[in-house]
């Protein structure tokens, strides 16, 4: 129901503004099914980024999401506690996106620390791992086996071991980090701007229905960029490499 946008799947901004419209659209698709169905009260939404601000860009595209009682947060695998992009710094401009709201979270596939520094943020209800199948898959080439359920359950049980053993220490509390939105690059030519504006019109239809994943492309954008016949675009203008 979501696009991950860590930087090892979408590589430059553009490819990160395509998943996260992507993900807009799954949403929708999927909220509009179980409204058919009468089981929207049971959807999640799920909202997706990699810098806080692109959470942000999510939740604006659906806003529906601040009505549910559970949120899930993708692309926090592979991510540190601390930083600009750290799990903490998402939980804490999340936290102020949702003010006013009894909205909590479920992360998505947090490593130990990261489930030993979340637990007692307020907005967290629940999280998730892999982290114990991976374990599987590579104890059961060591036994050069298969993966029965046996081995998975005795992994999975080591596992949970472990994560109750990391949450139980005790980390220094913290003040919420202050966000401060990123500086964009400013178009290098007028077609640069009237290119991107143009990606951004393909992914609000998108988002809407309108066209297809595979009509979200910068051919496609420039198309639309060169249909205006008033274009101020001019021969000299060329787009930076």
């Amino acid at each position: 129901m979501d696009w991950c946008v860590e930087p090892e799947i979408a590589h430059a901004e553009d490819a990160v503004l395509d998943r996260i419209s992507g993900t807009v659209r799954l949403n929708v698709q999927c909220l509009n099914g179980a409204d058919r169905r009468g089981i929207a009260d049971r959807f999640v939404p799920v909202i997706q980024g990699w810098h806080p601000e692109h959470y942000l860009r999510c939740l604006e595209r659906m806003p529906f999401a601040l009505d549910f009682p559970l949120v899930g947060v993708g692309s926090m695998c592979r991510r540190h506690v601390d930083g600009e992009y750290g799990i903490l710094h998402v939980l804490d401009v999340l936290d102020r996106a949702f003010n006013g709201s009894e909205t909590r979270f479920h992360l998505f596939g947090l490593k130990s620390q990261g489930m030993s520094a979340a637990r007692s943020h307020p907005r967290v209800a629940s999280c998730d791992s892999q982290a114990y199948g991976v374990a599987a898959r590579q104890e059961a080439l060591k036994l050069r086996c298969g993966k029965p359920d046996t081995l998975v359950a005795g992994v999975m049980e080591r596992w949970f071991e472990q994560q109750c053993a990391w949450v139980s220490k005790d980390f220094p509390s913290r003040s919420p980090a202050t966000w401060q939105p990123r500086s964009t690059r400013p178009a290098a030519s007028l077609l640069e701007a009237r290119v991107a504006s143009a990606m951004e019109d393909l992914r609000t239809l998108h988002e809407a229905g309108e066209i297809e994943w595979s009509d979200l492309s910068p051919l496609t954008a420039y198309h639309m960029t060169f249909l205006d016949d008033d274009s101020d675009c001019h021969e000299g203008d060329s787009l930076a490499v």
